[in-house]
C-alpha cells in the first residue's frame, strides 16, 4: 500500500513537471543569445532589447485591461537531447494609467510586488531582468544551453492561468498545449554554443527573483 501511495506521488510529481517543461515557443526557431549572466546564485539571460508592449497587447492596455505575459528558461545538456532543469513559470501582469500613460509592472515572484509610474521602456527592461534560473544544483563543469521562452496570455485565458493564488497547474498545461494565436505576440531565445557555469565571470547585477 505503501509503495502504490509512493508511486502515485511521483507519477503526479513527474506529470506535473512535464506540463511544466512543455516549450512556450513552437512557432520558429530561436533566436540567437550569447552566455547568460551568472552570480553564483542565479542565471540571468542577456535578452536583446525586444518591444513586447506594441500591436494588440498595448491596445489592450490603452483599452484599460490587464495584460499578462509568461515566461520559461529552460538548461540543456548533451548537445540539447537532455533537459537538466526549467524554471518555473514566471508572471508579468501589466497595467496602464491612461491619463499619464504610465504602466504598472506586477511580478508576484518579487517582494514588493508592484512597480508603478514606469515608462514603456522602463515596464520592459523590469520585466526581461526578472526573467531568471535558479543555478542550485546546476552542475559547474557540464556543458550546458539556455532557451528562453516569452508570450502573452489570451485575454479570455487571462482569469484561469494567472489568479491571486497563483497559476493552476491544469490551467498551464493546458494554455502552454495550445499554438499561440495570432494576436498573441511570443519570442523564443537560445544559446547557439554551450557554455559551463566555471567558466562565467560572476557579475552583480540588478535585484532581481530568486526561483528555484
Amino acid at each position: 500500500m505503501a509503495q502504490n501511495a509512493r508511486d502515485n506521488r511521483i507519477s503526479r510529481r513527474s506529470w506535473l513537471l512535464a506540463g511544466l517543461a512543455i516549450p512556450l515557443f513552437r512557432a520558429r526557431g530561436a533566436d540567437e543569445l550569447p552566455p547568460p549572466r551568472f552570480d553564483g546564485d542565479i542565471l540571468q539571460p542577456v535578452l536583446p532589447n525586444i518591444h513586447f508592449l506594441t500591436g494588440k497587447p498595448l491596445e489592450r492596455l490603452t483599452n484599460g485591461n490587464t495584460v499578462a505575459f509568461v515566461a520559461q528558461i529552460t538548461l540543456f545538456t548533451d548537445d540539447r537531447h537532455t533537459t537538466l532543469k526549467y524554471s518555473p513559470i514566471q508572471r508579468f501582469i501589466l497595467s496602464r494609467d491612461i491619463w499619464n500613460e504610465t504602466f504598472k509592472v506586477t511580478i508576484p515572484a518579487l517582494t514588493p510586488h508592484d512597480r508603478i509610474g514606469l515608462t514603456t521602456t522602463q515596464a520592459e527592461v523590469w520585466c526581461l531582468e526578472n526573467i531568471v534560473i535558479s543555478a542550485a544544483e546546476v552542475p559547474t563543469d557540464k556543458p550546458l544551453w539556455l532557451r528562453c521562452d516569452l508570450r502573452t496570455v489570451h485575454q479570455d485565458d487571462l482569469s484561469r492561468v494567472v489568479g491571486d493564488k497563483g497559476i493552476s497547474f491544469l490551467s498551464i498545461f493546458e494554455y502552454l498545449s495550445r499554438k499561440a494565436g495570432s494576436s498573441e505576440p511570443q519570442w523564443s531565445f537560445e544559446t547557439p554554443r554551450p557554455f559551463r557555469l566555471q567558466d562565467l565571470p560572476r557579475q552583480l547585477f540588478g535585484r532581481v527573483s530568486r526561483l528555484a
